[in-house]
């Protein structure tokens, strides 16, 4: 998680959530690898029990996501040159374990199930 304000508008739809012991990515046939994510502090929260994640979306709708859960996700790509300096662009609240490791990270703006085809 890191703080940081609003402002990525792009919008990625079907991608799956991963959560592991260390960290969370996004999946999807289209991304050559898993993105590591970046959660706004001041609106998501972690449950340890039920290894969940809830978010509060600008529209003050809580969405709340496990493992494998399909989602839209509203926020933008942001290239990491160097992840070991990554603090120098993200102010960590909860910084990533470094086995997170990845070139890109997705900021997440919002997140909204994908519906069920």
């Amino acid at each position: 998680m890191a703080d940081y304000e609003h402002g990525m508008e792009a919008l990625i739809e079907g991608v799956t959530l991963r959560i592991t012991d260390e960290c969370v990515f996004m999946t999807s046939e289209l991304l050559e690898q898993p993105r590591l994510l970046v959660w706004p502090a001041s609106r998501t929260t972690w449950n340890e029990d039920t290894r969940s994640i809830s978010i509060q979306n600008d529209d003050e709708e809580t969405i709340t996501v496990a493992d494998g859960a399909r989602v839209n996700m509203g926020g933008g790509a942001s290239k990491i040159d160097n992840f070991d300096k990554a603090d120098q662009h993200l102010d960590w609240v909860s910084k990533p374990s470094p086995t997170c490791r990845s070139d890109v990270v997705w900021v997440v703006g919002s997140l909204y199930k994908a519906p069920t085809s």
